[in-house]
């Protein structure tokens, strides 16, 4: 896997784990896998450029594009939509040089984006947009238009958050069940490294599980289940799901809805082991015959 791509797998992770749950940026939309292409949503006080002039805004979507040679290069960060107003901003590009480098995490260019919005940044000496520079000149007792904490909270609470190295990222490289080498791989409850094909939740639990793992097909209702919520039946051997599955009274055998008897007097379900046709019910006593393999009556 190359130098780029390794970043880019980390660079998602870490900006999941950061923006979840931000209540002023939002990662929109990502495309591709692993990402190289992002859409981050700003919710924040700016300023804006209309037909009508410059005025207020509280809604900034911000298009950030890692090249084919990042983190080498700069990420191309422009402006989706209304225009912000800054002076180091314009409708082609929003100019990071001041943060972004080789050693910057993608997550601190998305921050430092946030603080030119809000004017908490800027740079009058290499301005891109001549009118904004002079706007800034002369409303300088009015910044920053919002002077707001844009860090993430877990990295304001020290948490430690490094890019993964090569030897961390090597084992997702390939689905434990069809060997697909990609980035869309993720581990499953039991820890297998799987791709989205080979995954599947549990229908009785809902246990995150994968084909790598022990899976079971219900015989009854076709759905699959885990390890945990299949059961062979003893008696005959078919597989059922736990909602399919009933436990005998006396011996604690699980079997399917087949092998077993229930006592017409009482309605309780046995093993064939323990009620026959001609056996007094172990728990009422009662000298009725036995229903074989019945639906009805009371289950255990």
């Amino acid at each position: 896997m190359s130098v780029r791509l390794r970043r880019l797998y980390a660079e998602h992770e870490r900006l999941k784990l950061l923006f979840a749950d931000h209540p002023r940026i939002r990662v929109a939309e990502a495309f591709g896998d692993p990402p190289d292409r992002y859409v981050i949503e700003y919710r924040m006080r700016g300023m804006t450029e209309t037909k009508e002039g410059v005025r207020e805004s509280h809604l900034h979507r911000i298009q950030i594009t890692l090249g084919p040679n990042y983190p080498n290069e700069m990420p191309a960060c422009s402006v989706i939509g209304a225009p912000v107003f800054h002076p180091n901003i314009d409708h082609l590009a929003v100019c990071t040089a001041d943060v972004s480098s080789a050693s910057r995490t993608l997550d601190q260019t998305i921050v430092f984006i946030g603080e030119l919005i809000t004017f908490q940044a800027y740079n009058l000496q290499s301005p891109r947009n001549g009118e904004a520079k002079k706007w800034t000149e002369e409303n300088l007792n009015l910044l920053p238009l919002e002077r707001v904490e844009l860090l993430p909270r877990m990295l304001l609470e020290g948490a430690s958050l490094p890019i993964p190295n090569p030897a961390e990222l090597s084992a997702y490289t390939k689905c434990t069940n069809c060997g697909r080498e990609g980035f869309a791989l993720k581990k499953c409850s039991n820890g297998h490294i799987i791709c989205g094909d080979c995954t599947f939740f549990c229908a009785n639990c809902g246990r995150h599980a994968c084909v790598a793992c022990a899976v079971h097909t219900c015989q009854e209702c076709r759905r699959q289940v885990c390890s945990d919520c299949g059961v062979i039946c003893p008696g005959c051997s078919r597989t059922v799901c736990a909602e399919h599955a009933w436990q005998c009274p006396l011996c604690s055998a699980i079997r399917c809805k087949n092998c077993g008897t229930y006592c017409t007097g009482c309605g309780t379900r046995f093993c064939k082991d323990h009620l026959d046709h001609n056996a007094r019910c172990p728990r009422c006593a009662g000298d009725s015959r036995a229903a074989f393999g019945a639906e009805s009556g009371t289950t255990v």
